[in-house]
């Protein structure tokens, strides 16, 4: 049986590119000669000095971005990106700008009761976030938007519920964002592939298909 190519990816919930740099990923790991890849999410907070229950959108990122107006042509030029790799995002919906270290944890903690469904929980949680408007920084939303979601998945809620409550993947939380910080990361998506070799490589960026297949070709190639 082949061994699995680790592949590291530093991302944020609310990064429209990150989940864009997924779906496109996935289109590229559907190619017939796509090596057999693992997946490993890790940490990374855009916003990580927000309070813990988030702000309000709009006068946030009108801040941020240079007003209302401004806000509104960069969201409508992303999700037009998005609609050409088949993904819905309403930004209308998006009522709260959310810390994220929440969801983040949640990954880990869905990852350590089943093998894959790390995954599968960061998808919901960008479509949670840019299609469906949840709140992402309110546990009783996400864990009601991921039931709904993910049933199939088995997680056991409560156990997950009781883990955030006494701290757990806080410490990994922080851990990944450390490690971009001296792996000179300082935007996302990042995917990194043989992070534990001598030969780390990597692409950054919501990259098209054909740069992904490369970089997996050519990683597996070694």
């Amino acid at each position: 049986m082949t061994t699995p190519l680790v592949l590291d990816v530093w991302s944020d919930i609310v990064c429209p590119w990150c989940y864009i740099g997924r779906t496109r990923l996935f289109a590229a790991l559907s190619a017939p000669d796509a090596p057999a890849v693992k997946l490993r999410w890790r940490a990374f907070e855009l916003q990580p000095d927000l309070p813990g229950e988030g702000v309000d959108a709009l006068p946030f990122y009108a801040k941020k971005f240079g007003g209302e107006a401004r806000v509104k042509q960069m969201f409508d030029q992303v999700a037009g990106v998005a609609a050409q790799d088949g993904l819905r995002m309403d930004f209308s919906k998006v009522a709260r700008a959310p810390n994220t270290r929440l969801g983040h944890r949640i990954v880990r903690l869905a990852e350590a009761q089943r093998e894959g469904a790390g995954d599968a929980v960061k998808h919901a949680l960008f479509r949670a976030h840019f299609v469906e408007g949840v709140d992402v920084a309110r546990l009783d939303a996400v864990l009601a938007f991921l039931a709904a979601e993910v049933p199939a998945l088995g997680l056991d809620f409560d156990a997950l519920r009781a883990a955030l409550a006494d701290g757990a993947a806080l410490s990994e939380v922080v851990a990944d964002e450390r490690m971009a910080t001296e792996l000179g990361i300082r935007g996302v998506p990042m995917f990194v592939a043989g992070l534990e070799s001598d030969r780390p490589r990597g692409v950054s960026g919501a990259q098209p298909g054909e740069v992904f297949r490369k970089f997996l070709a050519d990683t597996a190639q070694g």
